[in-house]
């Protein structure tokens, strides 16, 4: 092989992904010569190794099982039989490989990607060379298989980029040209190229009506068809894209194609299955067509095919959108029909069965007629959990208790969902609010459309008060709210901030006339005392409280009967810390959007709204923003920054691992004064405060009328010291910064006392004596950031030394307070660093001997 090749595919890939993987030029080519005489080896297979960990570089022949596997990537469908690598959430499973990320399966294709563009670029260049001594010697160059580029269209489809993938499958359709051009050069050709086949356009083709894309399927299926016949799932695959456009006469035709075999779409005949029945009967409900349904129906008897619980499911949903021969718009009884001639049949019905038939209630306004499928279905839950309490009981040998809330149907919240809907359309807002709340009663726990669902209905009947509690019901339960919902919330915040505006403008008015006749009949206020910022204030509240900006904890023990905490679980149940910063910045925007909106609404924010912001920028750890948050706070007369104020500001320094900034904002915060006497102005006093001291004052007078700071601010401060330490790698600035944290433990309990013989100085400069002494002994987790830095002091100074001795004494004494008798719940999880502190502490009360012990048997492990 010649050297310029070489060089010319080097050049051409090193500007991929993939060189980041350390695979170099020569391992994407392979010749007999340098394989030894053993049968040729991909040089694809070293990429596939590097993105999953595997060493084998030898091409596996295809088998059964991998021809399945070919059908499952087209299909998008999930197998039994075979390892899907793409319904699993989140994650990737290669042909050949194991579970991977996502990010790792784009990687896998991008890396196919480069090396079909680069090896066709160096054929191109050598071809428009004439040069066919060099073609001849470039006949063993492997190309990426169609297998190995079918599974990178798959990734990039799944991964949402469409375009890409069509772009990849264009290369491939120009390789048709490129052999070709060889052939006539050369004669004859032994470079396999990866031509498109029939997984190829599948492949494609689902991945485009997945995405919404139907109209590039169809393109795809013309383009396939006077080449490749296509087989029964890439005919169900064009029935999708049918359903999706609700095109039910073509969906009509592809079906009669494929019992005749001869058509526009289809020359040859297929047999049709139960998927290209039901894909043929949801075209038929998007459509709103019944009559057509119940003719698929009867194609079911004629074809010999059982239909199954999505099949009724279907033509259940297809009730009452239409009028139509067998039943009117505004009829659900056929749904009642079709649920009994399914149990009839031996078919189980489901929560989505449940669902469809309370949906078809639903837009007939019976919500009588949809609490009954309700109870028909909650008789047929109990039915089934007495039956599988029996089975139980049988196998064990003993009487099982099965309480109501260990069994639920397939989908069943669902069917509350619908319920809740009904009720809500139908003005029955007690109803359903109850229905709600008594959901998690019977084993259902409400979901995001559950809740978007009540709090549209509520909202439609002005109970904005009511629609405030199911949104911090949601917090509670960590459901994220919707855009549809954050959409009406916003709609009926600037509907509240008019109603006010007008309701303030009125009063004016009728005060200023003075006319005690004058009727004031139609200015009552329907918010029932909630106002526009109330709910502007839990908006952003409830998108600071979402999933994405707190840390999930696992359940797993952390050894010692400690609950594990959040710095011990493995790699794969966290979220990178940057992947959290972004969804946290993207937070951030939101809520200032929602904060820019309520502004240009016209409504006046509070110290709550305020407060809501400066959290969102401590999670994203935007120092900067809070401060000019908090400034702005500071700029308004009818304002005043409360302790969660603070608490917010320390925690965004703390997130920084800034001691230095926690000490500017707590210093601050103690120089502020909320009024000012002597006749001074606010904003005479906020300038004193935001320069650092208030002028001819002490602390011990701005603590009358300032900020007096809670255990929970003190905690944050404290934690910026400990995290900062746990950063620096300078040990003497590490050991300064535990110093400090417990030096103001010591001036809280003993005020001009300190144990570290420090020069005293202005004790009262810090504050510490406005901190509760009472609550701080009783707050464990404030005991166990000082605790932790006591520790590391003594490990620091050493068990022999005076210092360490003292720290030793410290850190007993705080593990002997009574908080530390009570039983640590699985809520009050402790981080690796806190039961590590806690067990050396535990350790330095035990007698010497049972120290002994202990350390010969730590040797002994070491």
């Amino acid at each position: 092989m010649s050297d310029g090749f070489l060089l010319a595919c080097a050049k051409r890939y090193s500007n991929g992904k993939t060189a980041s993987t350390g695979v170099g030029t020569s391992a994407f080519f392979r010749s007999p010569s340098a394989c030894g005489g053993v049968a040729r080896t991909s040089r694809l297979r070293v990429v596939v190794d590097s993105v999953r960990g595997q060493q084998n570089n030898s091409r596996t022949p295809a088998t059964k099982n991998t021809k399945r596997f070919d059908q499952v990537v087209a299909s998008g469908r999930s197998d039994s039989n075979v390892n899907n690598p793409y319904r699993q959430a989140g994650r990737w499973k290669g042909a050949r490989g194991q579970l991977c990320s996502a990010k790792e399966a784009e990687d896998y294709a991008e890396a196919i990607e480069n090396q079909l563009v680069a090896l066709t670029d160096s054929l191109r260049s050598l071809l428009s060379k004439n040069n066919t001594e060099m073609l001849l010697q470039q006949q063993h160059i492997l190309f990426p298989t169609v297998r190995e580029c079918n599974e990178a269209l798959a990734a990039f489809g799944d991964a949402g980029d469409l375009l890409r993938a069509l772009r990849l499958f264009g290369k491939m359709r120009k390789l048709k040209h490129l052999k070709e051009d060889l052939k006539q050069r050369i004669g004859q050709n032994s470079i396999t190229l990866p031509e498109p086949s029939l997984v190829t356009y599948s492949t494609l083709m689902s991945r485009a009506v997945n995405l919404s894309k139907p109209r590039v399927a169809l393109r795809l299926w013309n383009l396939m068809c006077p080449t490749i016949a296509p087989d029964v799932k890439a005919a169900n695959i064009l029935m999708n894209c049918f359903a999706k456009m609700a095109d039910v006469k073509r969906a009509k035709q592809l079906l009669r194609e494929m019992k005749t075999g001869s058509g526009v779409m289809i020359n040859h005949r297929l047999t049709p299955n139960l998927i290209t029945i039901n894909t043929l009967l949801n075209a038929c409900q998007r459509a709103g067509d019944l009559d057509a349904a119940l003719e698929v129906q009867m194609e079911l008897e004629e074809l010999g095919i059982f239909p199954d619980a999505r099949t009724y499911t279907t033509l259940i949903a297809t009730v009452a959108r239409e009028a139509s021969q067998h039943a009117g718009k505004n009829d659900p009884s056929l749904a009642f029909v079709l649920l009994d001639e399914m149990t009839e049949k031996g078919i189980r019905p489901n929560g989505m069965t449940y669902s469809a038939l309370i949906g078809a209630c639903s837009r007939c306004r019976r919500s009588d007629l949809a609490l009954q499928g309700l109870r028909m279905m909650m008789r047929q839950k109990a039915q089934e959990q007495d039956l599988l309490k029996k089975q139980q009981s049988k196998l064990a040998g003993r009487r099982i208790i099965l309480s109501k809330n260990n069994y639920t149907l397939p989908n069943e919240v669902g069917a509350w969902t619908a319920a809740i809907d009904a009720c809500g359309k139908a003005d029955r807002i007690e109803t359903a609010t109850k229905l709600f709340y008594a959901m998690p009663n019977f084993g259902c726990e409400p979901n995001t459309i559950t809740c978007g669902s009540l709090t549209d209905s509520l909202l439609r009947a002005g109970r904005t008060a009511e629609t405030l509690e199911v949104l911090r019901y949601m917090k509670r339960k960590d459901i994220a709210p919707s855009e549809v919902m954050y959409t009406s919330l916003m709609t009926r915040a600037n509907r509240l901030v008019q109603m006010e505006n007008n309701y303030t403008d009125w009063a004016v008015r009728s005060m200023m006339s003075m006319d005690d006749d004058k009727d004031v009949g139609g200015h009552v206020n329907e918010t029932s005392g909630t106002k526009a910022i109330e709910v502007y204030t839990e908006l952003m509240l409830s998108l600071i409280a979402t999933k994405s900006t707190k840390q999930q904890r696992p359940t797993k023990s952390g050894g010692k009967g400690h609950p594990r905490a959040p710095d011990q679980a493995s790699s794969d149940q966290w979220e990178n810390r940057d992947t959290r910063k972004e969804n946290n910045s993207a937070i951030l925007v939101k809520v200032f959007l929602v904060f820019q909106q309520m502004k240009a609404s016209g409504a006046v924010p509070d110290i709550a709204c305020y407060n809501a912001i400066l959290k969102a920028c401590a999670r994203a750890g935007e120092f900067d923003h809070a401060m000019r948050i908090m400034n702005e706070i500071l700029s308004h007369d009818d304002l005043e920054p409360n302790d969660n104020s603070w608490r917010e500001l320390l925690k965004a320094a703390s997130y920084l691992r800034r001691s230095d900034l926690a000490v500017q904002v707590w210093r601050q915060g103690l120089t502020y004064q909320a009024h000012t006497p002597m006749g001074k102005s606010k904003g005479q006093s906020k300038t004193n405060a935001t320069s650092g001291h208030a002028k001819g004052r002490s602390i011990s007078d701005n603590n009358n009328n300032g900020w007096v700071p809670s255990i929970a601010s003190f905690a944050e401060f404290l934690s910026a010291f400990l995290r900062e330490s746990e950063l620096t790698t300078d040990p003497q600035k590490r050991m300064e910064l535990l110093i400090s944290v417990v030096q103001y433990y010591c001036k809280i309990l003993l005020y001009n006392t300190n144990i570290m013989n420090a020069e005293e100085g202005d004790n009262d400069s810090d504050g510490m004596h406005l901190i509760d002494r009472t609550r701080l002994l009783n707050s464990r987790h404030t005991l166990l950031l000082i605790l932790r830095a006591a520790v590391a002091l003594r490990d620091m100074y050493g068990a022999t030394t005076r210092q360490g001795q003292k720290m030793e004494t410290l850190s007993t004494s705080i593990i002997q307070l009574e908080t530390f008798n009570n039983k640590i719940t699985p809520q009050q999880r402790l981080s690796q660093s806190s039961i590590q502190a806690l067990d050396k502490a535990r350790s330095w009360l035990e007698p010497p001997r049972q120290q002994k012990r202990r350390a010969q048997y730590q040797t002994r492990r070491t």
